[in-house]
Order: structure tokens, then sequence, then C-alpha cells
């Protein structure tokens, strides 16, 4: 019975555990996510870094300021045990700075614990020499992002439901087979 349970929980643990990690968002080690990388002057933008949740806040130094924010853990395999071996806790942490309002490139860096979590840059971009018309449209230009994509789901997947489903009713099985077990039975 214990092998059983053990058994069940360590598929389930498998199951689940690699599933979650497809969810969390990929933020590169060692630098920092800048949205939208390119801010107007005076505007504010946000910074996503990756940090190990409980070791404190994470320290955002930039343009002459400094500002804590605290490292929230994962959705992914985050203080978990996975395959009998602990992971280290990871997080992200969130800043929401304000964009310088002269042109220019200002390098900013995140720090948790005195060591360096992350490194970005934002580019103000300066204004416009010339004006569009009102009569004419200019092209949208698009520049793809410097990070890899988001990757995952918003939600639970069909496989993963699936699963939960069967580990369910494997359950409850196993809960009834135990009753029945344990129930005399008349001579």
């Amino acid at each position: 019975m214990k092998k059983l349970a053990l058994a069940l929980v360590s598929i389930s643990a498998l199951v689940f555990g690699f599933g979650m990690v497809a969810n969390a968002q990929y933020v590169p080690a060692g630098s920092g996510t800048v949205t939208p990388s390119s801010p107007p002057p005076g505007t504010p933008f946000t910074v996503r870094v990756n940090c190990t949740a409980g070791a404190g806040n994470v320290t955002f130094v930039f343009n002459g300021g400094s500002f804590s924010f605290p490292c929230t853990a994962g959705s992914g395999l985050a203080g978990s045990v996975v395959g009998f071996v602990a992971q280290t806790p990871t997080g992200t942490s969130t800043a929401t700075l304000t964009a310088p309002t002269t042109p220019g490139t200002y390098p900013g860096t995140a720090t948790q614990g005195g060591t360096q979590v992350g490194a970005f840059s934002v580019t103000v971009p300066g204004q416009a020499a010339t004006t569009v018309p009102a009569s004419t449209t200019a092209p949208v230009v698009t520049t793809p992002g410097s990070g890899l994509p988001a990757t995952g789901s918003g939600g639970i997947s069909t496989t993963t439901g699936i699963a939960i489903g069967l580990l369910v009713v494997g359950l409850g099985l196993f809960v009834v087979a135990q009753v029945r077990r344990r129930q005399p039975h008349p001579a």
C-alpha cells in the first residue's frame, strides 16, 4: 500500500511538475526584459529579472536612483522536490521605472543580496524633426524584442486536464479498494 501511494505521488509530480515549467515565463539569466524597450521621454516602463525567491528584495539602479522591489516565486518547479533532488527556489522581480526626459541610451542593473541578477538598457528616442501631414499615414515599423518570446499557456492544457481526471479516478479506486479490503466478510 505504501509503495502504491509513493508511486502515485511520484507519477503525479512528474506529470504536473513539467507542465508547470512550460507555463513559466522565460526571462534570460543575467539580463532584464524591458517593456517597452524604447519608451517615450518621461513615461513609465517595466523591467523584469530572474531572482532567488526568499532571498530578499531586488535593488534596481537606474539613472542615478536606487529602487527596491520584491522577488516573487514563479509558477515552475521553484522550491519543490522533483526526482528527490531539491531545486533552487526561483522567481522574478518586476520594477516599474520612469524613462528620463533626455534622449539617449541608459544602462541599469539589478542586484539581490549584493549579487548582480540582471542588467538592462533603455533607449529614450528623440523627438522627430519632421512632421507627417495629416492626410498621409506613415508606415508602422516594428522590431522584434531582444529576448525569446513567451511560451506555454495561460491555463491548464488538455493533456494536463486529462491527467488530473485520471489521477482523481485512480485515487478514488484506491480508496474504495482499501475500504472494501478492511470490511469484515460474513462467513
